[in-house]
């Protein structure tokens, strides 16, 4: 859960956001872009030494930058499945299909 200053901040980011240059935006777009291949390294990297809690941490903060990639919530589901927590997993999934679905 995000603490209130994390959402005030989150704020006042979208605020700087609307008042910046096509340039600036488009550098906003490369860290944010940049931040994504690094948190899917770490799960990456998580995964393969089977630490999956701190994979599921890694996609969560994918998740964070962007809301909109069905294949992080489905190793999300996969990694549930593993823990057992099929509740989750449902979740995850469903998801999923619901960015992969046609609107």
């Amino acid at each position: 859960m995000r603490t209130p200053q994390q959402i005030i901040s989150g704020q006042q980011l979208a605020v700087v956001i609307q008042h910046t240059s096509l340039f600036d935006k488009y550098e906003f777009s490369k860290i944010r872009e940049e931040k994504i291949l690094e948190r899917l390294r770490n799960a990456e990297q998580a995964l393969e030494e089977e630490n999956l809690e701190q994979a599921l941490v890694e996609f969560n903060k994918v998740i964070f930058y962007d809301k909109t990639i069905p294949e992080v919530f489905v190793e999300k589901a996969e990694i549930y499945i593993k823990l057992c927590d099929f509740s989750s997993a449902i979740t995850c999934f469903k998801q999923a299909l619901h960015l992969k679905s046609p609107v």
